[in-house]
């Protein structure tokens, strides 16, 4: 059989033994050279990237298939499906369906973003999970990647003033009072008319 065929998807072998679950074909696959990018196919003259063999995997739950197509050199940070996610932060949120082993050999970026969506670091502020926020610059998530918008919803939401203050102490803790933060913060609180957080936010030396 031709390993590089294409079906009229653009999918290659590859991309049908995953699918399949036939991990022993996957591998002869692999060993035969053929990459985890082939594969895409043409439409309207421009070229539809065929999805990663990696993302097929996880979208059918078949973690032994990511844990296989991982260790031979699969990149984590493709688009969970149905998911913000790349399926390497999908992994590290949800321990045991891969080795941990393999997983602290991957390189997973903290600050993936699927195009016209917000950092996983953006999306806790957004939704005022301080746990989730510190999770995520625990692992090396950047604030300047994170948009304006999200540290301003950060602090316009409603949420109880505890769980608001747990959230600002650790990103200002984690980022040495980053001044963007405060700004876009307390442009937030005023226009959620909060006052107790912005008196709060003064007190920490948000810029007037």
């Amino acid at each position: 059989a031709d390993l590089r065929a294409l079906d009229g998807r653009g999918y290659t072998l590859l991309h049908l033994a995953t699918q399949a679950g036939n991990q022993e074909l996957v591998g002869e696959i692999l060993d035969d050279g053929v990459s985890m990018t082939a594969g895409g196919r043409s439409v309207a003259g421009l070229l539809v990237p065929a999805p990663s063999p990696l993302a097929l995997a996880a979208k059918k739950k078949d973690w032994s298939m990511a844990a296989l197509l991982l260790e031979r050199g699969a990149d984590p940070n493709v688009s969970m499906p149905h998911d913000i996610r790349s399926v390497g932060l999908y992994l590290i949120d949800n321990p045991g369906l891969v080795p941990t082993a393999l997983l602290d050999k991957l390189s997973i970026d903290p600050d993936f973003e699927q195009s016209g969506r917000t950092t996983m670091l953006g999306h806790a502020l957004e939704i005022g999970d301080p746990e989730m926020a510190e999770r995520y610059l625990s692992r090396g998530a950047s604030m300047e990647r994170v948009a304006n918008g999200s540290i301003f919803r950060a602090c316009a939401i409603d949420m109880p003033f505890e769980r608001y203050q747990r959230m600002v102490s650790r990103v200002l803790n984690a980022t040495s009072n980053d001044r963007r933060f405060l700004d876009g913060c307390l442009l937030g609180a005023v226009t959620g008319d909060h006052s107790d957080r912005v008196a709060d936010l003064l007190q920490r030396g948000a810029p007037v």
